[in-house]
């Protein structure tokens, strides 16, 4: 391997991550103008409903390609193509040579294509059933609000209409075109601000009660500017590299295919990931799947504002970097037929995942320390006193220690899901299968048994973490073990001056009480030491 060969795997998260970062920041960024825009004027239980509506549009979403999606990232591309090459020897030059690597890229790129229309043949049918969950009748029950039948259709299209362009969507990460997605995807936020904004403000003007629609059309325009953005600018591609964006049989294959037009390793490594995906969202909407079971539309539509709110750095930022890194590391470790990955790109993948789990920590550190000694003062600067009382308030800090163990799971979860053999992930399953019992129960007993409310909910969620990072962990360090790379701890824990600097600024900013006719300069001597902690370290 050669120093540009390996410099392009280094190189190309760095790059994706950032795209990716700039869509979230656009995403958020839209979102909380949204919000500021609309939050004064809803009622609890509206923003109650539109979180079980974003629920019911993630969970159709999710079963329907999260499997493909992950199953696509691990096809080994490069890997298969460079093997060909190789074995036809340095003196391959010619035009044959590059017929046949012209020939495999196009027909990985046809596979991705064809087995990335199964996500809507699932969809259809489960937006469907989804739905009818969704509108059964209970405690906290969404059709009595305004306009709700409406809304649901809308949703249920809009979900059609995005997994429609999964196959597009499939090329742009297969190219890892992040700069092409990024553009799109941004532009799919904001149509989708701006509809759910003007059908608001629209409704509020003319005093008119239309409940969840305007999130309903706003999810509607974001899915036609994905469909639509992405068919426009993927097109060329397909014509370049000359495959097909519709179901096209594969003819000159180098796999084993299912009516040749299926890939069965892949179709194989979709369905061993599915169960996993099943347990892992209940594992990740448990929370708010717990409370629509147990809780009141208002219960949930404070819940749905602390969550949205005390989760923005998860999404944020580590969101794409967990995404771009998966995808490198798969193509890092792809063995493609080989025994063992190149030493070389595991020594890669593993200064790449200690370089993240360092800035993790230190992000901890910083966020458990600021974080919730300033909720009180920020919930009164941007919500206004009516949201400012305790509950919340303990609800957002509690979020500010959930933080970390999203970050640290995602990264590590990203790695398992890029190189665990089959029995691995199934072994992954049944633990996950167990923490999501464990999560349930825990979430019961804190917040029917012992009352904690919302923020039991939030440790709940803390405890199933923690409990999947220890997996994930133990993984890690016995996969770098088996390819003669020990992995310690001490590689990537913060040092001990920065964990006892945050110690004391967390124990410092406590003592502080927000007084309204000071909230400002408050706010600003919390944060005063915060920047000292950021500079220490």
């Amino acid at each position: 391997m050669d120093d540009d060969a390996k410099a392009l795997p280094a190189g190309l998260p760095v790059a994706g991550a950032a795209y990716l970062i700039l869509v979230q920041i656009a995403s958020k960024g839209a979102t909380f103008i949204a919000n500021q825009l609309l939050l004064r004027s809803l009622s609890p239980s509206t923003l109650g409903i539109a979180s079980q509506m974003e629920l019911y549009v993630i969970s159709t979403l999710y079963f329907a390609r999260e499997s493909i999606r992950v199953a696509l990232q691990r096809d080994p591309v490069d890997a298969a193509t460079s093997t060909s090459e190789s074995t036809l020897g340095p003196e391959s030059t010619s035009p044959s040579s590059g017929s046949t690597r012209s020939r495999t890229i196009k027909e990985h790129a046809q596979a991705a294509v064809n087995i990335s229309y199964l996500a809507a043949l699932i969809g259809i049918p489960l937006t469907h059933f989804l739905g009818l969950l969704f509108a059964r009748p209970g405690q906290g029950a969404p059709s009595r609000v305004p306009m709700f039948d409406t809304s649901l259709r809308i949703m249920q299209i809009a979900c059609i209409l995005e997994l429609f362009s999964e196959p597009c969507f499939a090329i742009v990460q297969q190219k890892m075109q992040y700069k092409l997605r990024a553009a799109v995807e941004t532009a799919a936020i904001i149509t989708k601000s701006a509809l759910t904004c003007g059908t608001a403000i629209w409704a509020m003007a003319n005093s008119r009660d239309l409940g969840a629609l305007p999130f309903a059309i706003g999810q509607l325009g974001y899915a036609a500017v994905l469909l639509c953005g992405y068919g426009v600018c993927v097109r060329p591609i397909s014509r370049m590299e000359g495959f097909a964006l519709l179901p096209l049989a594969v003819t000159q294959r180098t796999g084993r295919y299912l009516f040749s037009l299926f890939s069965l390793p892949l179709l194989s490594l979709t369905a061993n990931i599915y169960a996993q995906t099943v347990i892992k969202h209940f594992l990740t909407q448990g929370d708010i799947l717990t409370l629509a079971t147990f809780s009141s539309l208002e219960d949930q539509g404070a819940y749905a504002l602390a969550s949205n709110y005390g989760s923005l750095v998860a999404r944020l930022f580590f969101q794409p970097i967990e995404e771009s890194s998966r995808a490198m590391i798969a193509k890092l470790l792809a063995t493609a037929g080989a025994a063992n990955p190149d030493p070389r790109n595991v020594a890669l993948a593993k200064s790449h995942l200690c370089d993240i789990i360092r800035i993790y920590g230190f992000a901890s550190v910083l966020i458990c320390a600021i974080g919730p000694p300033t909720v009180p003062f920020l919930l009164k600067i941007l919500f206004g006193s009516q949201w400012s009382f305790p509950e919340m308030s303990g609800l957002l800090a509690s979020y500010c220690y959930y933080v970390p163990f999203l970050a640290f799971n995602g990264i590590t979860e990203a790695f398992v899901s890029a190189t665990a053999s089959h029995a691995k992930l199934r072994q992954q399953s049944a633990w996950m299968a167990a923490c999501s019992v464990g999560f349930f129960a825990a979430a019961y007993c804190l917040l029917k048994v012992w009352g904690w409310g919302a923020a039991g909910i939030v440790w709940a969620n803390v405890m199933s973490m923690a409990l999947r990072i220890v997996w994930s962990s133990l993984y890690i360090k016995n996969y770098f073990r088996r390819h003669s790379n020990s992995l310690k701890i001490t590689e990537v824990l913060p040092n001990s001056g920065t964990l006892l600097l945050g110690l004391i600024t967390w124990a410092l900013l406590r003592q502080a009480k927000p007084q309204p006719e000071s909230v400002y300069l408050d706010l600003f001597k919390l944060l005063v030491p915060g920047a000292i902690l950021v500079m220490s370290t």
